[in-house]
């Protein structure tokens, strides 16, 4: 889906990347943004080439799974537990990029959120087992060279009759409400929503529950 060509013989190298297929182009916009991100203050052609491959590399799994029919349910709650504690974080920071680029969750880290020193490992249930957790490995609750690791438990319930809830989709707006200002911690935290695969096209199938 992703053409790569080197443009002329400039220093530091100037990269064509192209996108195949225009179906992508959600997710493309955000790599590009990624990518800036990236190399922005990089200089070193050895270093740009590595970095790009790597990037491309791991942005070329995500355009795999754009195709995919959007999150299961259980991936929906527990990205919606996740983004609920990124909010309550954010609220409470100066500094967001820290806070986003310590939200590990979507990279598979060991726990959700890791700051040199302390971690918060998340859990979001529902249904008849709403007040039992499940973890998943050990490694999850370890605390080893950790000053403080907090157990997150969200329970969630469906909103009925006149209740009114939230959406996946509500709750990913709330935390973009809050780095409206901030652009380099938008496209950050868009650059996450999809790297778990939560893309914009597909919004539809979270307006409900």
């Amino acid at each position: 889906d992703l053409k790569v060509s080197l443009v002329g013989a400039e220093q530091p190298p100037v990269f064509l990347i192209e996108l195949q297929n225009p179906a992508l182009r959600e997710i493309f916009a955000v790599l590009c943004d990624d990518l800036a991100q990236h190399l922005k203050h990089e200089t070193n052609p050895v270093v740009i080439a590595r970095e790009l491959r790597n990037r491309l590399q791991q942005w070329s799994l995500l355009f795999e799974k754009a195709a995919a029919p959007g999150l299961s349910p259980e991936e929906q709650r527990g990205l919606f537990g996740e983004l609920v504690i990124l909010k309550m974080l954010l609220e409470n920071t100066a500094d967001p990029l820290t806070v986003l680029n310590g939200w590990q969750g979507v990279a598979g880290g060991i726990q959700d959120f890791f700051y040199t020193d302390r971690a918060i490992e998340v859990k979001t249930t529902s249904g008849n087992q709403h007040q039992t957790v499940t973890i998943s490995s050990a490694a999850q609750l370890d605390e080893s060279g950790l000053t403080f690791l907090w157990l997150a438990h969200l329970t969630l319930e469906i909103a009925s009759g006149g209740n009114e809830g939230k959406s996946l989709n509500d709750t990913a707006d709330d935390v973009l409400a809050l780095l409206e200002s901030n652009a380099e911690a938008t496209i950050r935290f868009r650059a996450k929503l999809a790297e778990v695969c939560y893309f914009e096209a597909q919004r539809p199938l979270y307006e409900h529950p």
